[in-house]
């Protein structure tokens, strides 16, 4: 596989699985200011676009029976943009209007507790505590870990 694809796939990968974790929560509602049942499983989402829009975070209930892509789906606050990619699954390719954009070579890309994601946002199950984080920027330029690095 060549470079390009395998920036593709962590962009979009990382794309995904933040919009889906999206979809269930209010945008624009700081982690500490957002209701969560009681006992209810949560964690925590965060875009960061540089100047194309501003940086959020927010706290979100989860249901472990749902991936992060019917989360993104279901959301009424944020617009996802999702496209399915043979061998990869479904990557996020906007976020509120914000897309890809090959020729300036910034995408949306995902990390997992820091570590740039490997899958599809329908193959994620998002977890208790899990810190999903979405960065728009040219490819490499995110501050994630690269899979397997310390």
């Amino acid at each position: 596989m060549d470079t390009l694809s395998l920036h593709r796939q962590g962009f979009a990968l990382g794309l995904i699985s933040t919009l889906l974790l999206l979809a269930s929560c209010t945008a624009g509602t700081p982690a500490s200011d957002k209701q969560v049942p009681n006992g209810s499983p949560t964690l925590q989402i965060s875009i960061d676009a540089k100047d194309f829009m501003p940086t959020d975070t927010i706290e979100v209930a989860i249901d472990s029976s749902r991936t992060l892509t019917n989360l993104l789906r279901s959301c009424k606050e944020m617009q996802f943009s999702l496209k399915k990619y043979e061998g990869l699954g479904h990557l996020v390719t906007g976020i509120n209007g914000l897309e890809n954009e090959e020729k300036s070579g910034h995408y949306w890309q995902c990390c997992l507790d820091g570590t740039y994601s490997d899958r599809g946002v329908d193959e994620i199950i998002p977890a208790q505590g899990m810190m999903v984080s979405w960065y728009y920027r040219a490819y490499g330029e995110s501050p994630c870990k690269k899979i397997g690095e310390e």
